[in-house]
C-alpha cells in the first residue's frame, strides 16, 4: 500500500493484477467508512485506489463542500495520475452519494463497471418535510451572512454513527475512527438539490450491481430500488437483509462475495469476449 497526493488530494493505492476498485465515500464522510474493505478487496488480487474527496478527511479544500460535479473531476484527476497503473477492468464503487457519484461516473464513460451501495434516487427526495421548508430560507440567511461577514456558514448534518449502523460494537469503533463531518458548506446546498440519480440510471449502459441495506433508515430502500430499476444497462439488485445505509463496518462477507462474484463473472465474459 502507498499513500499518495495529487492536487492536494490524500488517497492510498493498493497494487493489483485481476482490475483496479475506486473507492468513493458518501456525504460528510471520508475514505475510513470503508473500514477494512480496501485490504479485503486486494486480498482478491484486484487493484485498490480509495482518497478523500476535498474539504475531506486528509485532503485539502473547502470544508464540507459537497459537489457530484466537483467529486467526478477528482475522480477523473485520480484515475489520470494512475493511468499507467490501473489494470482493467475499472470498477466504480461508491456508498450513499458516492454510489450516486458512481451512477453520474457511469453515465459519462468512467469505469468499465460499477457498484452502488445504497444509492439515493435524489438528495431533495430524502429531505424530511420541515427540511424542505427551512433549508432554502437558511441557505438566503446563509449566503447573506458570507457576503456580509467573509467566513463561511455551515449546517449541522443530521446523520451520525448511531443512525447509519446496527451494532453498538460497531458504532463505537465508528466514532473512535472519526471519519464522519458534523457540517455542511452552505454553499452545498443548491449542488445536492440538482441531484437527479434517477436520470443520470437511464444513461448507463455499463453492468452495475445495486446493493440495498433491508432496513437503511438515511436513504429509502424503495427508492434505492428505483435507481436499480431505471439503469438502462445490463444490471443486478443484491438486497443486504439485516444491514443498516453503511454496510462496509459489519460485512460478515457476504456483501463483499456478492460484489466479487459479479466482476469475476464480467471479467470472464470479457475474456471469452477477446
Amino acid at each position: 500500500m502507498n499513500e499518495f497526493r495529487v492536487d492536494g488530494l490524500w488517497g492510498r493505492y493498493y497494487p493489483g493484477e485481476k482490475g483496479t476498485f475506486i473507492l468513493i465515500h458518501g456525504l460528510a464522510s471520508s475514505s475510513g467508512e470503508f473500514f477494512d474493505y480496501p485490504e479485503r478487496i486486494n486480498a482478491r488480487g484486484y487493484g485498490v485506489i480509495i482518497f478523500d474527496f476535498s474539504g475531506h478527511g486528509k485532503s485539502e479544500g473547502i470544508e464540507g463542500y459537497e459537489s457530484v460535479e466537483k467529486n467526478l473531476k477528482e475522480i477523473r484527476k485520480v484515475v489520470e495520475k494512475f493511468e499507467k497503473d490501473i489494470k482493467k477492468p475499472l470498477i466504480l464503487l461508491g456508498h450513499s452519494l458516492g454510489a450516486a457519484t458512481v451512477i453520474y461516473g457511469a453515465s459519462e464513460g468512467i469505469g468499465d463497471l460499477c457498484v452502488a451501495i445504497s444509492p439515493p434516487a435524489s438528495i431533495k427526495g430524502e429531505m424530511k418535510a420541515g427540511e424542505r421548508i427551512l433549508l432554502p430560507l437558511i441557505y438566503g440567511i446563509g449566503r447573506l451572512y458570507e457576503k456580509l461577514s467573509g467566513k463561511r456558514f455551515y449546517i449541522k448534518y443530521r446523520a451520525v454513527y448511531d443512525t447509519i449502523y446496527v451494532k453498538k460494537e460497531t458504532v463505537e469503533k465508528a466514532k473512535k475512527m472519526g471519519f464522519l463531518s458534523n457540517k455542511l458548506w452552505i454553499g452545498s446546498y443548491k449542488p445536492l438539490m440538482t441531484v437527479n440519480t434517477l436520470e443520470r440510471a437511464k444513461k448507463v449502459e455499463i453492468p452495475c450491481l445495486v446493493i440495498v441495506p433491508s432496513e437503511d433508515k438515511l436513504v429509502n430502500p424503495e427508492k434505492q430500488k428505483r435507481v436499480y430499476q431505471e439503469i438502462s444497462g445490463e444490471k443486478e439488485i443484491f438486497v443486504a437483509q439485516g444491514y443498516n445505509h453503511s454496510v462496509m463496518g459489519e460485512d460478515s462477507g457476504e456483501i463483499l462475495e456478492k460484489i466479487i462474484e459479479f466482476v469475476e463473472r464480467h471479467r470472464a465474459i470479457e475474456r471469452i469476449k477477446n
